[in-house]
């Protein structure tokens, strides 16, 4: 088995920065579906009110951040990944540890749950590898009645 390259640290503003600036076209197009403007300024907020990481490459640059964010309304928290292209270098290594961090989170945030684009096939996939369900329900965003699915995952 090939040694990993990816490192998982806590985020700091520079890798914040630099998956902002990068960002894959499929994670723009989600922001922007949620209503937001400036990619990194949602990520320093998402930064101050939650917890965040950043997958770093062997070159130590950050390829993906993601995190979770407290709801202010229940008890969940939203759990958020972007990524950079460089991101897909990496998929195969990204798809085969994340369960381990998103069951460690699950120890921690007994019901996570976010959106996902009805048309990210790819993103679904592993929503379901990693625990999560996906509810059928059709929700409709933006002027654009761009379609997402609720993602959930509950401690057990």
């Amino acid at each position: 088995m090939a040694q990993d390259k990816l490192v998982v640290v806590p985020a700091q503003d520079h890798h914040l920065v630099r998956v902002a600036q990068n960002l894959r076209v499929e994670d723009r197009w989600d922001v922007r579906m949620g209503g937001i403007r400036d990619n990194l300024k949602a990520f320093r907020e998402a930064n101050l009110k939650g917890r965040t990481w950043a997958a770093l490459d062997e070159r130590e640059q950050a390829v993906a951040v993601g995190g979770v964010v407290p709801n202010e309304v229940t008890s969940e928290v939203s759990i958020w990944l972007m990524g950079t292209d460089a991101l897909r270098e990496h998929w195969r290594e990204f798809a085969r540890r994340s369960p381990q961090y998103i069951d460690a989170l699950s120890e921690i945030y007994p019901v996570m749950s976010n959106l996902v684009q009805a048309d990210q096939k790819v993103r679904i996939k592993w929503l379901k590898r990693v625990g999560f369900k996906i509810n059928p329900m059709p929700i409709f965003i933006g002027p654009e009645r761009a379609v997402f699915f609720k993602f959930k995952k509950e401690r057990r």
